[in-house]
C-alpha cells in the first residue's frame, strides 16, 4: 500500500516588496498555530514558531504530521545497541528529510523509532549491500531487513515450509509523535482557547530576491528564509528592507476622516515590520507619509475591504483635480482625475515617508499592540458615494466641483463593505 503524497505547493507570486499574510492551522493537540509548506519531496509539512526560543520548528503532533510508513524510510547502515539489546538502524526518512533512528520488533513485525544522542551513523563505513542485518529471533524465527532497489527498506521472513524468505507486510511505523500520544492519560475534555495572537504571512525582499517567512506574536516579528531541502528554517534580516518602505508593501485595512487634521488617515499593515501603522496621502509629492495620531485607535472590526475597494477621496482645492486611493492585492493604487480635462490615470509609486526609519537590531523587531477598540473622533458616521468604474470619474468630478468647501469635511469615515 502506497502512503497518500500531497501534492506541492504552487509558486508563491508576490512581487517585490509585497507581503501575503498565510493562513495558519491551529493544533488541538499541541495548541499552537502553525503552517503548512511543502518539503522537497511535496509532502505537506507542519512547523511554528517555538515560545521562548524565537525558532521555526517542525510540529511535533500526529494529528497533523504526515503519516510516516516503511516505504518512507531509506535505511543506510546498522549498528549494535547495547543499550536496547537491538541492531539500531540509521534511516533518512523521505517526509521529514532527517536522519532518524529505529529498531526492528520481530513480534509486531513493524519499526520503532528511538532517540539515543550517544548514537551517530559514521558516514565513511556506509555499506553498499542490500542487506542491513539479519535476526535470528528465538521466538519468533530468522528475518532479514534489506533495502529494495529504490532504497527503500524491506522485511523478509523465513518461511520454513517453503525454505525461503517471504516479504512482510509494509506498516506504518511508530514514531515518537505516536510514542507519546500513546503515553496521554485521557481526563476530562475541555473546550480549546485558541491564541489568536499568531500571525504568519510570506514576503518577498527586492534586495536579495528572496522568499521569506514571518511570524508576528507577542509583540515580536521574525523573518526567516525556508530551505525545503532538510526543512529548515534560517533567521533573515535585510538591512535595506528594514529601512524601506514601498507602496506594495503597505496592504490596507480601512480609513478614517480625521477632524483635527482635516484629512483622511488610512490604516495600513507595514509588510517590513508587520505592525499596523496610520498613513495620509500627500497631493503634492503624489505619495504617502506616516503619521502617529494618538486619538486615532486601530480597531480590527474594520479589517474587512476586499481588494480594488476605495479607501478615500482626496480633492485639490486649487487644481480641483480628484484622486482616489484604492487598495490592491498587493499595496495601493492612486488614480487622479483631471478636473478640467476630465482625463485619469494611474500615479507612479512614490517612495513612503516615515517618522523614522526603523533602527538596525540583531533581536526581531518590536511590534505595537492596539486595543480591540476604537475612538470616535468625528460627529457622524456617513457613507461617500464612490464609483465602482472609472467611467464614472467624469460624473464624480463634476458634481465635486458644485460641492462647498465644508461639504467635504462631513464624511468620517469611507467604508464601501460595511
Amino acid at each position: 500500500m502506497n502512503p497518500p503524497q500531497t501534492a506541492r505547493f504552487p509558486i508563491f507570486n508576490i512581487p517585490e516588496g509585497a507581503f501575503r499574510t498565510l493562513n495558519s492551522h491551529w493544533c488541538p493537540s499541541k495548541k499552537v498555530h502553525s503552517i503548512a509548506l511543502p518539503n522537497i519531496n511535496g509532502f505537506r509539512v507542519y512547523y511554528h514558531l517555538e515560545n521562548g526560543t524565537g525558532k521555526m520548528i517542525q510540529l511535533d503532533c500526529v494529528e497533523c504530521q504526515p503519516i510516516i510508513y516503511e516505504q518512507h524510510l531509506l535505511p543506510f547502515q546498522s549498528i549494535f545497541c547495547k543499550e536496547l539489546n537491538n541492531q539500531l538502524i540509521f534511516v533518512k526518512n523521505y517526509v521529514t528529510l532527517q536522519i532518524e533512528q529505529y529498531v526492528f520488533c520481530p513480534a509486531t513485525g513493524g519499526f520503532i523509532q528511538v532517540d539515543l544522542p550517544n548514537y551517530t551513523p559514521d558516514m565513511t563505513k556506509i555499506s553498499a549491500s542490500n542487506v542491513i542485518f539479519n535476526l535470528n529471533h528465538p521466538r519468533f524465527g530468522k528475518f532479514s531487513i534489506q533495502k529494495d532497489v529504490n532504497g527503500v527498506i524491506r522485511k523478509l521472513v523465513h518461511n520454513e515450509n517453503a525454505r525461503m524468505y517471504v516479504p512482510i507486510q509494509p506498516l506504518c511505523v511508530r514514531t515518537l509523535s505516536i510514542q507519546k500520544m500513546e503515553k496521554v492519560v485521557c481526563g476530562e475534555i475541555k473546550p480549546d482557547v485558541i491564541d489568536e495572537s499568531y500571525r504568519y504571512y510570506i514576503s518577498k525582499c527586492s534586495h536579495f530576491q528572496t522568499i521569506c517567512f514571518g511570524v508576528a506574536y507577542n509583540g515580536n516579528s521574525y523573518k526567516f528564509t525556508h530551505d525545503e531541502k532538510n526543512g529548515s528554517f534560517t533567521p533573515f534580516q535585510c538591512k535595506r528592507c528594514i529601512n524601506e518602505t514601498t507602496e506594495t508593501g503597505l496592504s490596507a485595512l480601512y480609513s478614517v476622516y480625521h477632524e483635527h487634521s482635516k484629512q483622511y488617515v488610512i490604516f495600513a499593515r507595514n509588510g517590513m515590520n508587520y505592525q499596523v501603522e496610520q498613513f495620509i496621502y500627500n497631493d503634492i509629492t503624489t505619495g504617502f507619509e506616516q503619521r502617529d495620531y494618538k486619538d486615532l485607535i486601530y480597531n480590527n472590526n474594520f479589517d474587512h475591504l476586499k481588494p480594488h475597494e476605495f479607501l478615500c477621496i482626496n480633492i485639490n482645492e486649487t487644481t480641483k483635480d480628484v484622486t482616489v486611493i484604492k487598495k490592491k492585492p498587493f499595496g495601493l493604487e492612486k488614480v487622479r482625475c483631471d478636473g478640467e480635462k476630465n482625463t485619469f490615470a494611474v500615479l507612479p509609486e512614490f517612495p513612503v515617508k516615515l517618522l523614522r526609519p526603523f533602527m538596525i537590531i540583531d533581536r526581531p523587531t518590536e511590534m505595537i499592540t492596539y486595543p480591540n477598540s476604537i475612538q470616535n473622533t468625528t460627529k457622524d458616521i456617513l457613507q461617500e458615494v464612490v464609483p465602482d468604474t472609472l467611467e464614472d470619474f467624469q460624473t464624480l468630478s463634476i458634481n465635486q466641483k458644485k460641492k462647498k468647501k465644508s461639504k467635504l469635511y462631513e464624511v468620517a469615515y469611507i467604508r464601501t463593505s460595511f
